[in-house]
């Protein structure tokens, strides 16, 4: 089971495949970012205002 590397939160593998990084690493999730953020933003994927990539 994966983490969100922002606050620690369990997310599912399928979560990870779909808005993480090419690696499956989590940047946020619905409990520290909302969806919107997450999907349109790409902050999962460390994107936006998580900044990563």
């Amino acid at each position: 089971m994966r983490t969100c590397n922002r606050c620690g939160q369990y997310v599912s593998v399928d979560f990870a495949r779909v808005f993480g990084t090419n690696d499956n690493q989590v940047f946020a999730c619905p409990e520290c970012a909302t969806m919107s953020e997450i999907t349109e933003m790409g902050a999962a994927a460390g994107r936006g205002p998580y900044g990563h990539v």
